[in-house]
C-alpha cells in the first residue's frame, strides 16, 4: 500500500478529540490510513506543496485553511473538502455569514467534495451547484466510549459521584439520558422539551429520570425550569462519558426538523446503541435504517418496551450492534477513505 500512496495533507482547524466530528472524520480515519501504510500528514507539520499532492480539508474554514487551499490550487494539487453539517443553516449573524462565505470559497476550490449523508449532499448542492460535480458520501464511523480503564481527574470523579447520588435517590426509575452540544435554537438543548413532555406523560405509569450531558449548563437551567420529572445535568467530559452512559438505560433523541438537523448522521443513536443503551428518538432520514431495531416516533410504546425488556437483554439491540458494526465499523469506513484517496493517486 505504501508504494502507491500519495502524500496527503489532512487539515483541520482543530485537532481537539473532544469534538465528535474531529474524532470521527479526522483522528480515526487518519489512524486507520497510517496503519495500512498511507502517507498521511496533519497539522503537526506545515503544509508543503512540493511534498503533499493531495490536500483534504475536514472542519476547515479558517484563514489558514483558505490560504493552504489557494496555494494548493495554484500548484495544481488535488483538493478534497469534507463537509459534515449544513453550515449554511441557522442564525444569520456577521460571524456566521463570514464563515459561510469562507466555506463557499473552499467548496468552489475543491476537486472533490465528501458528504456524510445524501440529504446533506442535496442541501449543499442546492446552495452551491457550481463545481460540485465530483462528490461522494462517506458516513461517520462509530464513536466508542469505554466504561472501564480510565483514571479520572477530580472533576470527573465529582461528576460521577453526583450522578450516582442522583440515580440512587430515584432507584427503580427508568434512567434516561440526553447528550449533545447546545447550538442555540437550531439544535441541542433547545429541542429537549419534546422529550421531556413524553417523559412526563410516561412518568404517570412508571418513575423516570433524565440526565442531560452537554456543554452549556446555563441553557440547561433556562430550559429545565418547570420540568416535572427528576433531572440532573453534567458537563460533557470524554474521559467519564463512557461511564456516564453505562449508568443509564435509554438515550432519548428528540429532533426538531430544520435545515440543520435533517442532514445529520446516525451518530447519536449509534453511540448509545453501541454503549448498550436503548434508544427512543424522533426520525430523520439517517435514522430510518435503524427503524427495525429501535422505536422511532413512538415514544410511549418505546419507553414502555425498555421497562419490560432491559436494553442489554433486548434481541433487537443486540442485532442493531451487529448491524452497525457491519455498516460503520472502523475497517469499513477506513476502507472508504482509502479507496477515495488511492483513486486520486491512480488518476
Amino acid at each position: 500500500m505504501s508504494n502507491i500512496s500519495p502524500h496527503i495533507y489532512w487539515h483541520s482547524d482543530s485537532m481537539d478529540p473532544c469534538i465528535a466530528s474531529i474524532r470521527l472524520r479526522v483522528i480515526k480515519p487518519v489512524s486507520y490510513l497510517r496503519n495500512i501504510g498511507m502517507n498521511i500528514y496533519t497539522n503537526e507539520i506545515p503544509y508543503d506543496p512540493e511534498l503533499h499532492n493531495v490536500v483534504l480539508f475536514s472542519k476547515s474554514f479558517g484563514a489558514e485553511a483558505l490560504s493552504i487551499a489557494k496555494i494548493a490550487k495554484a500548484k495544481g494539487k488535488i483538493i478534497i473538502y469534507d463537509i459534515c453539517d449544513n453550515v449554511f443553516a441557522g442564525k444569520k449573524s456577521y460571524k456566521a455569514a463570514r464563515r459561510s462565505a469562507a466555506i463557499e470559497e473552499m467548496l468552489n476550490l475543491a476537486d472533490h467534495v465528501v458528504f456524510t449523508t445524501e440529504v446533506l449532499r442535496q442541501q449543499i448542492m442546492e446552495r452551491i451547484p457550481i463545481g460540485l460535480v465530483n462528490t461522494s458520501i462517506i458516513p461517520d464511523g462509530l464513536d466508542s466510549f469505554s466504561a472501564d480503564g480510565h483514571s479520572y481527574d477530580d472533576r470527573a470523579e465529582k461528576s460521577l459521584s453526583r450522578l450516582s447520588d442522583f440515580l440512587v435517590r430515584h432507584k427503580g426509575a427508568l434512567r434516561c439520558i440526553w447528550f449533545g452540544k447546545s447550538q442555540g435554537r437550531k439544535s441541542g438543548i433547545a429541542h429537549i422539551q419534546h422529550a421531556v413532555r413524553e417523559l412526563e406523560i410516561f412518568s404517570r405509569q412508571h418513575p423516570v429520570t433524565l440526565t442531560v450531558v452537554s456543554n452549556h449548563s446555563l441553557r440547561y437551567f433556562m430550559h429545565s425550569r418547570g420540568w416535572r420529572i427528576p433531572h440532573h445535568y453534567e458537563h460533557w467530559n470524554s474521559a467519564s462519558f463512557g461511564q456516564i452512559l453505562s449508568m443509564h438505560d435509554v438515550a432519548v433523541i428528540p429532533i426538531e426538523q430544520n435545515d440543520y438537523t435533517i442532514g445529520k448522521t446516525i451518530n447519536r443513536p449509534a453511540t448509545a446503541i453501541m454503549a448498550g443503551l436503548g434508544v427512543v428518538a424522533d426520525s430523520i432520514d439517517a435514522y430510518e435504517e435503524l427503524r427495525a431495531y429501535i422505536p422511532l416516533d413512538n415514544w410511549q410504546s418505546g419507553l414502555s418496551h425498555y421497562c419490560q425488556t432491559p436494553p442489554l437483554q433486548d434481541p433487537a439491540l443486540i442485532a442493531a450492534r451487529e448491524y452497525l458494526q457491519s455498516r460503520f465499523g472502523n475497517d469499513i469506513i477506513g476502507s472508504n477513505w482509502a479507496d477515495l484517496l488511492i483513486k486520486f493517486h491512480e488518476n
